[in-house]
Order: structure tokens, then sequence, then C-alpha cells
């Protein structure tokens, strides 16, 4: 069934919803070239693809498809957002680098995201979780990623708040204290909500939930970063060039 679903995943790469280019696809390995405005969502098509062809695996096995299923084949993602003047091979690492972090970060069944930053501008932004929705974690990542995207779309959060998040971690991080990482993500909270309308506090604080401790606030800045990147290029793809 692997050699089926690689040769599937042309149209989908390729087709007009994503409008990528497929350069390789062998088995459950797979390198494309997509815009970055539908990469996420070409990212989770190819995740539903696989699954569906390890339902299609599971019916053909009979009596064994209950073990098979419990073994939860997954399928892990990573992507890289690069510059288009960067080396193909910087690139192609970059990627790879994304894939170990879904894979050994992430702990499988997982998509990692890494933005590299040209230059001297600083280091890498790197993200990542599971596919689905943790139930012991509140929202999932991939559907946080989605949502924090759409909100920088409709122009719903401020374009400086992950550097916000990110000074206020600077100047109060705290070393061995329950009750200054109480305040830290008291503060980051209110750094967030203070700067939405009450019409949009419902799902700002669907996505701000995960902010707990610095970790946290640190890993939520990187998601504020990947996003407001990726919603920049969906706003321009729609024609908003404001």
């Amino acid at each position: 069934e692997l050699p089926k679903f690689a040769s599937s995943l042309r149209e989908i790469v390729e087709g007009p919803a994503f409008g990528g280019s497929m350069i390789h696809s062998g088995g459950d390995d797979v390198l494309a070239f997509l815009p970055l405005h539908t990469s996420i969502e070409c990212a989770k098509a190819i995740n539903d693809r696989f699954h569906t062809a390890m339902a299609t695996v599971a019916e053909t096995i009979g009596d064994g498809a209950a073990a098979f299923l419990a073994a939860k084949p997954s399928f892990s993602a990573g992507l890289a957002i690069v510059h288009h003047l960067d080396a193909l091979s910087e690139s192609v690492e970059t990627a790879r680098r994304a894939e170990s972090l879904a894979k050994n970060r992430h702990g499988r069944d997982a998509l990692a995201v890494v933005q590299a930053i040209r230059g001297r501008l600083g280091e890498d932004v790197d993200v990542g979780g599971h596919w689905t929705e943790d139930s012991a974690a509140g929202i999932g990542f991939v559907a946080r990623l989605e949502e924090l995207i759409e909100l920088h779309v409709e122009d719903k959060l401020p374009g400086r708040l992950a550097h916000q998040l990110l000074h206020l971690l600077k100047k109060l991080a705290p070393r061995d204290s329950n009750s200054k990482t109480e305040v830290l993500a008291t503060l980051a909270r209110h750094t967030l909500l203070r700067q939405v309308t009450k019409e949009d506090m419902p799902a700002i604080e669907r996505v701000c939930a995960p902010l707990t401790s610095a970790a946290s606030i640190r890993t939520f800045a990187g998601e504020l970063i990947v996003a407001q990147q990726i919603a920049r290029a969906r706003r321009l793809a729609k024609g908003m060039f404001s």
C-alpha cells in the first residue's frame, strides 16, 4: 500500500489546491517544494492520505487489523521556511532538521516547522507538535497554529506580540521560583489579552491556554513568529497588500 500512497502524492502536492512541486516520493519518504501560504494545509492533506492508506492496509489484514492499528502507524513531517535565495543544500538540510525534530523531540506522528533566519538577524525558530489534539494539553499544535495564522490574516493579533513576550521573558524569566513562574504566566496572558477586542477574546484565550511557564511562553512566541510569517504569505496570496 505504501507504493500506492507515494504515487498518489503528486496529485496532492502539485494540484490546484496547493500548487507545489514534487521532488521525490517513495514509500513514506516525501520531499516537495511548496508555496508558504499552502504549506500547512498540504502537509495535513498528506498526513490524512497516509492514514487513509493505513486504514486500507488494516482492512486487508483481517484478524490482524486490531493489532496493526494498535501499533499506531505514524507519519511525521518537517517543514522548512526558507528564503528563495538560500542555497538549496542548506534549505534541504533545514527540512531534514525539521523532520528530525518531529520524530525525536515531538514523539513522532507530528509536524515540526523550522523558520530559517538569515545572516545575523538571529537564531532559527523551531516549533512543533502532534497532528491531532492532545486532550491533556488542550488544543493541539496544528490546530493552534492554524488559528494563530488566521488571527494574523484577519489582523486580530498585534504584529509585535511575539517580541513583547520574548522581551518579558528576558526581563523576568524565573530561575527556581514557582511564584515567579505564576507571575510570569499571568503577565504574559495580560500582555496578550489587553491588546485584543472583547469580540475576539474567546478565540484568543483558546490559543493562549498553554501559557503556564517560561518554557511554554517561549514556545508560544515561536509559534506566533511562524504563524505571522505564514499569514503574510496568505494575505499576499489573497491580494491583501496592506
